[in-house]
């Protein structure tokens, strides 16, 4: 695989992008005057994901997957406005989980240094959104082969085990800030916007990426 930078967007629409028309849902009207009068929003921003991920490099090419679970936490203001950061940003990024499982034919590859599918390192901002650079880090261990020079017949996977290092790359990610009017009306931002049963997140399923953000914003200003 190329060591140069993966880049997923998350795609987040703007009010007056939406695909769905304004009159097919009720407005909040207070919800929504509330928002429109601040300018600068704290948000505390998670990211989840769950999906399956090469966690572990191949020197064959032959490279081993696994169901994985990630989070990130971010926490910054934003001017909704200008759509941009207003200072630092601050990232909380947790261990990703890993579960190896064996095939039919082999037992499961062995992991022997921790995998991380995303490090954040920085967040800068861009038109409507941040990105957020870092570094994915593929475990060491070992995978199993059938001892070499044995009939097809006799083969048997996991006789011998071939060990491999921990290996990193560059990772970066562009992800979309749900503004706040989505509380007045989460239709404007797709299908796949919902605000939490509390009404104090903003949440966004990506399918694409395996990544589900969930946005807590109160006023600054």
């Amino acid at each position: 695989m190329s060591r140069r930078s993966r880049v997923e967007v998350v795609v987040i629409g703007c009010l007056s992008l939406s695909a769905s028309p304004l009159g097919a849902q009720a407005v909040d009207m207070a919800v929504m005057a509330k928002w429109s009068a601040v300018t600068v929003v704290h948000y505390v921003m998670t990211g989840d994901f769950t999906g399956e991920l090469v966690v572990m490099k191949s020197p064959r090419g032959v490279d081993a997957k696994a169901k994985v679970t990630d989070r990130v936490e971010l926490t910054f203001n934003w001017d909704q406005h200008a759509m941009a950061l207003v200072g630092a940003a601050t990232v909380k990024n947790f261990p990703a989980t890993v579960v190896l499982a064996p095939t039919a034919e082999c037992p499961a590859p062995r992991i022997t240094t921790p995998y991380e599918g995303w490090d954040i390192v920085s967040v800068t901002g861009f038109g409507g959104g941040v990105t957020l650079a870092g570094k994915r880090t593929y475990g060491a261990g070992a995978f199993p082969r059938a001892r070499p020079n044995v009939p097809a017949s006799q083969e048997v996977c996991g006789e011998v085990w071939e060990p491999v290092t921990a290996t990193t790359e560059a990772a970066e990610m562009m992800v979309g800030v749900a503004p706040p009017l989505w509380y007045a009306m989460p239709s404007a931002g797709g299908e796949f916007v919902s605000v939490s049963k509390d009404g104090k997140s903003i949440i966004v399923v990506n399918a694409a990426t395996g990544w589900t953000w969930t946005y807590t914003a109160t006023p600054v200003r």
